[in-house]
């Protein structure tokens, strides 16, 4: 299909040509409605600059594995709840794990909210399908207890995880930064930690990817503990051989620092190993929702708070304010907006 554009610069006409090339691949150029899958391929060229390889890699498996078969040459705008229901129930009878069911259902919302976003009109919502396990998983991601934050506190040496995990709490890191972590992006004069790395997990091999900078205050606790240790270089959470933790290595580690904490009877003893076994260890996951909930309760604004999270999503800012501020959501939403507009036009 033909169409003449005007504009008043070559900037402009350039910026009207590749909207409406995107709008023909979308369908929403003449009457065309475009499949799922080709929705769905033009949502994964979107997210390309923000997300990680390995992650693109991820949603392709889930896509082509379990949703495509299903409903890819279905039309955007025909996928009904029934269809959405069919995947999700046919996963566990061919092995897949509540995680893979999870993550299944996540990737298809976000496809459909790509294309209302675009201005395709829905006849299902993939977020209206309930999942016992959704809620099952949310009540899990806590924040860290009194005593869990006591013991991480008192026991500061003494396992090989434990300068890392101070990190995580006091600069809230996550589990694939602080594995790519150096001594030298840590400027004790300056207290700050120079965040700009993370490992991705391939198929034989953890791989640095490098990410947007983003320079973390060390708070006065942190410091002293680092202050303490001998000078060292290279990696601050390196395996047995002082190179990059695979993942599988990283959670063995993060278990055996759990066990650490835990420990009250002489280890490898049946006493011990029955009081372990009733402990329930905290994950990485839950140190750095309890670093957000700390930055809630100071005075930054959430668009600092966005920052030193590292987030690229606005809707899991949203969330996170929702939850600790115990205010409206979307309150919080229009003030983010306003906040972008006023940077976006050079105010601030």
């Amino acid at each position: 299909m033909r169409r003449i554009v005007y504009a008043d610069t070559a900037e402009e006409l350039e910026q009207k040509v590749q909207q409406l090339k995107k709008d023909a691949s979308l369908g929403k150029v003449g009457t065309t409605i475009p499949a799922f899958s080709v929705v769905a391929e033009e949502w994964l060229k979107s997210i390309a600059e923000s997300r990680s390889r390995s992650t693109l890699n991820g949603y392709r498996t889930y896509l082509n594995r379990c949703i495509l078969p299903a409903i890819g040459n279905k039309l955007i705008t025909k996928v009904t709840d029934q269809d959405i229901r069919m995947i999700l129930d046919k996963m566990p009878k061919q092995g897949y794990s509540q995680t893979s069911i999870l993550q299944t259902k996540s990737i298809a919302q976000r496809i459909v909210k790509y294309a209302q976003k675009n201005g395709f009109k829905m006849c299902s919502e993939w977020s209206r399908i309930p999942l016992k396990e959704e809620q099952k998983k949310r009540e899990e991601l806590r924040t860290l207890t009194d005593d869990e934050l006591s013991l991480i506190l008192s026991k500061q040496d003494g396992h090989r995880m434990c300068t890392s995990v101070l990190i995580m709490l006091f600069c809230g890191l996550t589990g694939t930064e602080i594995r790519a972590l150096e001594w030298r992006d840590i400027d004790l004069r300056k207290r700050i930690i120079r965040v700009d790395k993370a490992l991705i997990n391939t198929k034989f091999a953890p791989e640095l990817q490098l990410q947007k900078k983003r320079l973390i205050p060390i708070p006065d606790e942190l410091a002293s503990h680092l202050q303490k240790l001998p000078k060292a270089s290279g990696l601050i959470c390196p395996n047995n051989s002082g190179t990059f933790m695979t993942n599988q290595q990283f959670q063995t580690a993060w278990v055996s620092y759990c066990r650490f904490l835990h420990r009250k009877y002489p280890s490898h003893t049946n006493k011990h190993m029955e009081y372990i076994a009733r402990q329930e260890f905290f994950t990485a996951q839950n140190v750095r929702l309890t670093y957000a909930k700390m930055l809630f309760q100071t005075n930054l604004n959430i668009l600092e708070i966005q920052y030193l999270l590292g987030l690229t999503s606005f809707e899991a800012v949203y969330k996170l304010a929702a939850r600790f501020l115990r205010v409206n959501e979307e309150r919080i939403r229009g003030t983010m907006k306003m906040s972008r507009f006023v940077i976006e036009n050079g105010d601030m």
